[in-house]
């Protein structure tokens, strides 16, 4: 038997949640209970068990994507009725695509001295990550150094937005675009009340301080 498993509707006006990292892969044998997604929404962070024993033969969205309730997020076979499984041109094509970028990769070649794969490694730099400039893609020690200083301007974190914190920013991005944004200044002279806070400062002792709070 096939099982679909489909994100439940957990309440409070819940409609999506994110998945945050998978606990399986297709080809694993899980037992039931055990535990395959973890998924964050807007309130919570699960995890979701399996519902059965059985083997995955189909997982849903990658880490970082949204799944919406109701949606088939893995699918599990038990091994007890037998299914034919009919492939759809797309995915044919998908594999022929995976197969042709696989074929290209094997065809990479790198291009370069020892020398400059000796500095390379000095600077810390992935050379396969380099493009030559020179004649068929040849790498030179001008390549590796560019590379280095713009590997060194873009290295930054960055930190996805997710359950709470996504919440948080779209909600107040909403608020910015459909509240009208308004402020108020007022001017007050002030100068009788610091000549009174000054006078009455002198009879407080020095552990209280008098502020213009009670002004």
């Amino acid at each position: 038997m096939v099982y679909n498993f489909k994100l439940a509707d957990i309440g409070e006006g819940i409609v999506e949640g994110e998945v945050s990292r998978w606990y399986v892969k297709v080809g694993d044998v899980v037992k039931e209970n055990q535990p395959l997604v973890e998924i964050i929404t807007e309130k919570v962070t699960v995890e979701l068990p399996s519902p059965a024993d059985g083997t995955i033969t189909k997982i849903g969205p990658d880490a970082g994507k949204i799944v919406k309730v109701g949606e088939v997020i893995v699918v599990i076979d038990d091994g007890k009725e037998d299914k034919s499984i009919e492939e759809s041109s797309e995915d044919v094509i998908e594999v022929e695509k995976k197969d042709i970028i696989i074929e290209k990769n094997k065809s990479n070649k790198i291009i370069a001295t020892p020398a400059v794969k000796r500095l390379a490694k000095e600077m810390g730099v992935d050379i396969n990550r380099v493009v030559g400039t020179k004649e068929e893609g040849r790498i030179t020690e001008k390549d590796v150094k560019l590379y280095s200083k713009l590997e060194v301007q873009s290295n930054e974190e960055r930190i996805a937005f997710r359950g709470t914190r996504r919440t948080i920013a779209e909600r107040l991005s909403k608020s910015s675009d459909r509240v009208v944004q308004a402020w108020i200044m007022e001017e007050i002279d002030m100068t009788n009340v610091t000549k009174l806070k000054n006078e009455l400062k002198e009879t407080y002792t020095e552990e209280i301080k008098l502020t213009y709070m009670p002004f």
